[in-house]
């Protein structure tokens, strides 16, 4: 990143830093540079003394800086301060027309400071327009994207393919291209190594190689867990794809030691022949050379089959998870690979987060059975996705998975236990185990299923209703979702042929994907607000006047809980009362949880009455401000409603701040014992 501060700036002595180790300078490092480090003398002046074994590429995020030099009007705050939005960010908040001049910008000011355009870019989501038109107009190879994530930052990049390399669609940058005729001949290749096992799921971004990532678990041992993920990565029969990375921003002032541990793994590995390491463009001229075609793989945890490990398989038509539960083989991720079209091809993103997930038939982060009520408040509440600790992801079960072996022949993979067979090809899942069936909340079998030949309705939490529908007839079982206007899209089937169950996710066209927008495109769902399962929380219905606010937080949800746009916000007051509601701007831009303030100079008491999208909410709600009394004593000493209630208020106040330092301290205390028990155990 460059150095404008407003968005989330960087220091340039990190490639002082990096290269104050001899053994750095030869590493083929790749440097991202932002259009603020372009236009600074003193950034310039260090990059132009790199080692020649290091590249340059750019970092194509929009500041207000880039803006103002492309004559776009820039999408958020003038001041910066929500940067960090997707529509503000990223090339997807704007129109063709002005993402055109945010790129020629760029690119034109890279040249002029060093005389040749780039092969490689950085983004952690581009649009299928952009990325088309750099490759095209600016020739580069290799574009990075950023890991699975949901709703961890404004971004949502879920359902893909990771660690490993693929040519994206041209129509949609996270599906990869199932023929040389839709595949757009750049390579695209995933932030960081992602834990095969445990990154699923996961909202707390803990397991994956990027410092600021693993180093913030309480439960994961530093520099050990980086290794394993190196070694995991080697392990893989494919030639594993290896993207370290950290952002030069606070991260590198906070983990740049770590990250200097990792760079000299990389050395040392080097030296011993486990693995190369290549620059982006050696990378992608390698890749195009050995593999012009998208082709199926697999990766798998190297304990497969242990308890809990996972073997994933990115298709032609679909990606698969198969993983180890209670000694059995799930798959419990079925996700469909069609040519669909990027919803911010054409237009730009409207709200403040944007996403992009490949549709799915099955997702076990996200239907499943809670195996118990957590004594504890459960820390995945409010998650929009959770990991498999605690539930039952919902699947299919294929087969044992007692002592299973795995033979991978090209392009498909055979998974045998016992006289069971699982074989994952291009297209098509089979297997040979007529007692295979759905787990909880199903917990039927495929036969029974097909004998019954009854319908199947089942509910997930944020979801439309999922079915399953048996067609005796012709030995098959459609699965798929209801739309919000109850038709039924087929997003697989099921086909029993003699004594094999075969497995067909379908291709998904771009309206029938509209209609399930509600789970596949959030913020153009277009369910309106339900206020029974929307929250109005007030942090605080009294406060001190000229002191601090009363506070009401709303998180805006639709009836399938899952985010909705606010068009518009309304909090009447009592006429008489000096107390003014502080609504955010741009509202109908935000998809995510706001907040309102009501301020207040003196004194003051008023009823509250919301009104949201035009409708009243019923409940009405009484705030009330005291007098500071540290200011005007002697309305305090002539009130004592007043002195009671400010009292009261300072201390709620000391009453918050010291609940959450004995929360604080309860919690480092747990992890301390929970890492001495780990250390005694280990002895």
């Amino acid at each position: 990143m460059g150095p404008q501060t407003c968005c989330h700036g960087g220091t340039s002595d990190i490639f002082s830093e990096i290269n104050s180790l001899d053994e750095n300078k030869n590493l083929p490092l790749a440097w991202a540079l932002r259009y603020d480090a372009l236009v600074d003398s003193a950034t310039i002046e260090k990059i132009k003394n790199l080692p020649r074994a290091q590249s340059l590429g750019i970092l194509l995020e929009i500041t207000p800086q880039l803006a103002s030099a492309s004559a776009v009007n820039y999408k958020g705050e003038s001041s910066g301060s929500d940067w960090y939005s997707a529509r503000n960010a990223f090339l997807i908040g704007y129109t063709q027309t002005e993402r055109k001049q945010l790129i020629d910008t760029v690119f034109g000011e890279f040249h002029t400071q060093f005389g040749y355009f780039p092969t490689f870019t950085v983004a952690w989501m581009v649009d299928a327009w952009s990325l088309k038109y750099i490759h095209d107009e600016y020739g580069v190879e290799l574009h990075e994207i950023t890991k699975e994530q949901y709703e961890t930052d404004s971004y949502t990049l879920y359902g893909g393919i990771f660690d490993a390399p693929y040519y994206p669609s041209l129509g949609h940058p996270l599906i990869p291209a199932p023929d040389k005729a839709s595949q757009l001949d750049l390579v695209m290749v995933r932030q960081t190594i992602s834990d095969l096992d445990r990154n699923y799921g996961s909202s707390f971004t803990y397991f994956t190689s990027q410092p600021n990532d693993y180093l913030q678990n309480p439960k994961t041992p530093g520099t050990n867990y980086f290794t394993s993920l190196l070694d995991q990565m080697i392990a893989q029969k494919d030639v594993g794809l290896i993207l370290l990375g950290l952002e030069n921003s606070a991260e590198w002032v906070d983990f740049k030691a770590e990250y200097q541990k990792q760079l000299a793994q990389i050395v040392q590995k080097q030296k011993t022949g486990e693995i190369k390491v290549f620059s982006p463009h050696e990378y992608a001229v390698l890749f195009k050379n050995q593999t012009p075609l998208n082709s199926s793989r697999m990766l798998k945890s190297p304990r497969f089959p242990e308890e809990g490990t996972v073997l994933w398989y990115f298709g032609r038509t679909y990606r698969a998870r198969i993983q180890v539960i209670g000694g059995d083989l799930l798959l419990t991720d079925l996700r469909n690979f069609s040519p669909l079209t990027d919803v911010y091809q054409t237009q730009a993103a409207q709200v403040s987060r944007a996403y992009w997930i490949v549709p799915y038939t099955i997702d076990g982060s996200q239907q499943y059975t809670v195996k118990k009520v957590p004594s504890n408040p459960d820390i995945y509440a409010g998650h929009p996705v959770r990991s498999d600790d605690g539930v039952q992801p919902f699947g299919i079960k294929l087969s044992g998975a007692s002592e299973a072996q795995v033979k991978q022949e090209k392009e498909v993979v055979e998974i045998t236990v016992d006289n069971s067979r699982i074989t994952l090809e291009p297209d098509f899942i089979t297997t040979n185990n007529l007692n295979s069936g759905f787990v909880s909340p199903v917990k039927m079998t495929l036969v029974e299923i097909l004998s019954n030949n009854t319908p199947q309705f089942i509910t997930f939490a944020k979801h439309p209703r999922f079915f399953i529908i048996p067609d005796q007839a012709n030995n098959t079982l459609a699965l798929g979702w209801e739309t919000p206007k109850l038709e039924q899209i087929k997003m697989a089937t099921i086909t029993k042929d003699q004594e094999i169950w075969k497995i067909t996710p379908l291709t998904l066209t771009d309206s029938q994907v509209k209609e399930l927008a509600p789970i596949f495109q959030p913020d153009l769902g277009a369910l309106p607000l339900d206020p029974g399962t929307s929250t109005f929380y007030w942090a605080n219905t009294t406060a001190i006047a000229g002191r601090n606010p009363i506070r009401l937080f709303v998180v805006a949800l639709s009836i399938l809980s899952r985010p909705t746009r606010v068009q518009s916000l309304e909090a009447k007051l009592d006429e008489a009362a000096p107390i003014t509601a502080q609504i955010p701007g741009q509202l109908d831009t935000r998809f995510e949880p706001f907040f309102v303030d009501f301020v207040a100079s003196r004194s003051a008491q008023s009823e509250v009455a919301l009104k949201i999208n035009g409708n009243s909410l019923p409940q009405t709600t009484t705030i009330k401000f005291y007098t500071d009394c540290q200011k005007e004593p002697l309305t305090c000493f002539m009130n004592r409603d007043q002195l009671k209630g400010f009292v009261s208020v300072l201390l709620q106040e000391k009453i918050a701040f010291y609940t959450k330092q004995i929360k604080d301290l309860t919690q480092k205390a747990t992890s301390g014992i929970e890492e001495k028990i780990k250390k005694y155990l280990g002895r």
